[in-house]
């Protein structure tokens, strides 16, 4: 036989195009009458089991091809090329070039699922997405245009094209009812998730079945059912797929939550290990501040003419500044003027003070007297005093690092009223070089009543 005739190809090839177009044109009416961008028409995504590389590795290199997306998305491209080609040409090998390129990208993603189903077993096909009722409808949709394409230019007769027919609708029916049993997406909605979202510690995952745990995991990823409750923001497939990576030990880009509901003995491994190891870090971390604190107190100064005194390791903020006030700095008068000065300055009800550099750690004693004690300079690289204000008589020390909460008791023992604070220092030099070892740096600071604000320095060695 010949071949369809010059009408009867065109009405061949019109239908490829008019099949082609369908994809998009119900994607674009589904997405104007709906919010939801997830949830119909998503071919090609797979989701990877611990074996199944076929639907991980294989296909995401596959969707990085240059094109490649273009071309699943937009099919009619390929279609209206090769139609204008045959049009002006009568060349049957437009056709047949069409629908070459077509075949070829619609179907490596289902080639894919063939191979892991063959090598791994059948419990690949779980792990991929668009094998479920709709889905693997579209999927035969957007072969059809490339049957179509060799339909127009096919010539040898009928019977083998209506077998191919037959074939095509026959396998479409069969693989849509075989598939009702799988749901493509497995989260709805809120309500599907308002006994699934996990507290700590997760719940037991033993008694429920693979289904249910994937549901648990995603509504925990996605945060359903909580207080930052909100629509889906990304793909379940990701989702799922960064979950794995998470438990084969991958660094995926989003960090997921409900990861156990996954691998639950994975996680626990996991959560044992790193609490070992946070465990020995508490440990070593308290037996330096033992360390660090008992070396403080042995060099501290002492003098039983104090009403109040302590001593205390201290490390201060960001900043590199604490202070001494009768609450939380509102402003940074004093810090700007510290920063200036070099050491210490007052503003106000507070006083700042610089240790050697951000981050140091450094031995601080207060010391509160009810008048002023004889000036002591030997052994310091420099002594200073200066002014300041305490309003309701509540003065201590501050570091905004431990949240104001330094353990040190009310240096303003005489109540509300005006305090000169006289600062010693030494070691402020060599503290940055410190890398390990108890601290260097010492700190005392002599607070007793005193109307004076005008800054006073005894010595300066520093340089």
């Amino acid at each position: 036989m010949a071949g369809w005739s010059a009408k009867g190809q065109t009405y061949w090839w019109l239908a490829a195009l008019a099949v082609s177009v369908l994809p998009t044109g119900w994607r674009e009416l589904y997405d104007l009458f709906t919010d939801d961008r997830n949830g119909l028409y998503e071919s090609g995504h797979f989701l990877a089991g611990f074996e199944c590389v076929g639907s991980l590795e294989w296909q995401i290199e596959l969707w990085r091809l240059p094109g490649y997306r273009l071309l699943i998305d937009r099919p009619y491209l390929v279609v209206g090329t090769a139609f204008a080609v045959w049009w002006f040409t009568r060349r049957r090998a437009a056709g047949w070039a069409g629908a070459l390129v077509l075949g070829t990208v619609t179907l490596a993603d289902p080639a894919l699922l063939g191979y892991d189903v063959l090598r791994w077993g059948p419990q690949c096909a779980r792990f991929w997405r668009p094998l479920s009722g709709d889905s693997v409808l579209w999927q035969v949709i957007a072969v059809m245009p490339a049957v179509l394409m060799v339909a127009a230019v096919y010539r040898p007769g009928l019977r083998a094209l209506r077998v191919a027919v037959c074939v095509v609708v026959l396998g479409s029916v069969f693989t849509v009812g075989a598939d009702q049993g799988h749901r493509g997406q497995l989260v709805k909605s809120e309500k599907d998730c308002r006994s699934r979202v996990p507290g700590e510690p997760f719940p037991d995952v033993s008694r429920l079945s693979w289904r249910e745990r994937k549901k648990a995991f995603i509504c925990a990823a996605q945060q359903w059912g909580g207080v930052m409750a909100q629509r889906r923001i990304r793909p379940e497939a990701d989702l799922l797929r960064d979950g794995w990576d998470t438990c084969r030990g991958k660094i995926v880009s989003v960090v997921v939550q409900g990861v156990e509901y996954l691998c639950p003995q994975v996680m626990a491994e996991r959560k044992a290990a790193a609490a070992r190891r946070q465990a020995e870090m508490d440990a070593i971390y308290e037996r330096q501040r033992v360390r660090d604190e008992a070396h403080c107190k042995r060099g501290a100064p002492r003098d039983d003419a104090a009403v109040r005194r302590a001593t205390r390791v201290m490390s201060t903020d960001e900043s590199g500044t604490y202070y001494v006030g009768d609450g939380a700095i509102e402003d940074d008068a004093s810090f700007k003027a510290a920063l200036d000065e070099g050491l210490v300055a007052a503003a106000g009800n507070s006083v700042a003070l610089l240790p050697g550099s951000d981050g140091t750690q450094f031995c601080l004693t207060v010391m509160a007297y009810r008048k002023a004690p004889p000036v002591s300079l030997k052994g310091w690289d420099r002594v200073t005093e200066v002014g300041f204000d305490s309003p309701r008589g509540k003065a201590r020390v501050g570091a905004l690092a431990e949240g104001d909460e330094t353990g040190l008791p009310v240096l303003t023992v005489a109540g509300k009223g005006p305090y000169r604070l006289r600062v010693h220092v030494r070691g402020r030099d060599e503290s940055p070089l410190q890398v390990e070892g108890p601290p260097v740096e010492r700190h005392l600071l002599i607070v007793f009543p005193g109307k004076s604000k005008r800054p006073k320095t005894y010595k300066n060695r520093e340089h």
